[in-house]
């Protein structure tokens, strides 16, 4: 909707939903109604919308791509201002109100986690937070019921999957998928912090990247795998996870990534060269 009635305005904000973002699209979307507050007035709404700094020209943009439309459109010839902006106030009040009952509902994720998982161990996890570590608790559920960690990673489905006939078999085919697709999720999404912050993991991505020269996307599931031999160890000895080097020595997490950024840096050439749009 923004796009479509004051086409430069998004172009004026990083992120769309920030709270000054928010504000100009809520209550200074009829551009109108901005020409006759004029560009200072509008400066001091938005300097008061956010307790964050205010990057220098903001208020300036948002004017400027307002009388953009202001011109492109004219005062109510082509688009009726009045019902669009009043339409904008109405969206951005629905989604507000569902992030607070996103956010309601998470705190009671997180408290029922907390109470079924008091060590919180799986936290200690590079790449595992408040948000991951409930979904994957949910659905690990009893970590004995896993008698291997190649059992476990087969419930995930990030394995690879076989193709086999009474002559031939096949490995190294597509992800078997076979689990849920929610702890899929949350393992690649861990994954991809992971190899930030923990040496041995970030040595298995720079080995897919740098020499088996895979892409990404199917480095990051490669080394998914890994995470849920860690996930399920954590929960089964329900200790905290220790980060280590590739030698075995224990880090801090400064020195984890000190390590990483001398040694385990995918560099940017071998990124672009393996990017599948250029």
């Amino acid at each position: 909707m923004v796009t479509f009635a004051v086409p430069l305005l998004l172009d004026c904000f990083e992120d769309p939903f920030t709270l000054r973002a928010r504000l100009v699209f809520k209550k200074y979307f009829h551009p109108a109604r901005v020409k006759q507050l004029g560009v200072r007035r509008l400066a001091s709404a938005l300097l008061k919308g956010s307790d964050k700094p205010m990057h220098a020209g903001l208020d300036e943009q948002v004017y400027a791509a307002l009388m953009d439309a202001y011109e492109l459109y004219g005062e109510q010839e082509f688009l009726d201002f009045d019902a669009l902006s009043d339409e904008m106030t109405h969206e951005i009040e629905m989604l507000e109100q569902e992030e607070k009952l996103l956010q309601m509902l998470n705190e009671k994720i997180y408290a029922l986690y907390e109470h079924l998982h008091p060590s919180r161990n799986l936290e200690t996890i590079p790449g595992i937070g408040k948000t991951l570590a409930p979904v994957m608790f949910a659905i690990i559920s009893n970590p004995g019921r896993f008698s291997s960690t190649e059992g476990f990673r087969s419930f995930t489905g990030m394995i690879p999957g076989r193709s086999e006939s009474g002559l031939m078999e096949g490995k190294g085919g597509k992800m078997t998928k076979a689990g849920p697709p929610s702890i899929r999720r949350a393992l690649y999404l861990a994954a991809d912090v992971a190899r930030q912050w923990d040496p041995q993991i970030a040595k298995h991505y720079y080995e897919q990247m740098v020499l088996k020269g895979n892409q990404h996307v199917k480095a990051t599931c490669a080394i998914a795998t890994k995470m849920a031999s860690r996930v399920l160890r954590v929960l089964k000895e329900d200790v905290p996870y220790e980060i280590r080097d590739v030698d075995g020595t224990v880090l801090t997490r400064q020195e984890a990534r000190q390590t990483i950024v001398e040694n385990w840096m995918v560099p940017d050439t071998v990124r672009k060269r393996l990017r599948k749009k250029k």
